[in-house]
């Protein structure tokens, strides 16, 4: 939705953060970091995560196709996205220099995934994705079965984003609450 709503709105800039789902759910102390773990450590969202990161070094426009073909990945083909085969798949469907991305992907780290996690936490409340910022304020928990079709996907992102319910596309709204 927020593609096809990009290509109505030259307005909208969306910038794609990191939230540890792996983290949300642990049964860990609360001084426990899953991104603080060693490398060795089994974090399933590793892969994707390290993928991002050597994506975004291609720049924006490059970035923005492998994250829709990791999605896409995830669920349209239902593939976990905890190998090598599919991150790698995701970049070269996505025209990145292989060679640059390689080396990229292997001096990947997994920090930024705990700065954006925490700030979405303590700011926003964030638990969940896809959860939507709007105006950097406005933070909303998105979760659509089916989506609309396409001649009313831009109707439905500007309700999204007025956060004016009433269309029966949307499954569910959930307003987080900050920690702060």
């Amino acid at each position: 939705m927020l593609q096809k709503a990009k290509e109505e709105d030259d307005a909208l800039d969306i910038e794609w953060r990191y939230l540890s789902l792996e983290q949300i759910n642990s049964k860990e102390e609360d001084d426990w970091k899953i991104w603080e773990q060693p490398a060795n450590y089994p974090m399933r969202s590793r892969w994707a995560f390290r993928g991002a990161e050597a994506a975004r070094k291609q720049g924006k426009d490059a970035f923005e196709r492998y994250h829709l073909n990791m999605l896409k990945a995830r669920h349209v083909d239902q593939k976990e996205l905890t190998d090598e085969d599919t991150v790698f798949e995701a970049a070269k469907e996505a025209g990145l220099d292989m060679d640059q991305f390689r080396a990229d992907f292997d001096a990947a780290t997994i920090d930024k995934v705990g700065a954006d996690h925490e700030e979405g936490v303590d700011k926003f409340g964030i638990f969940g994705t896809p959860t939507i910022v709007i105006d950097g304020e406005h933070a909303g928990y998105l979760k659509m079965r089916p989506l609309p079709a396409d001649d009313e996907l831009g109707a439905t992102w500007q309700q999204v984003k007025s956060m004016i319910a009433g269309r029966p596309e949307i499954g569910e709204i959930k307003r987080p609450v900050p920690r702060k």
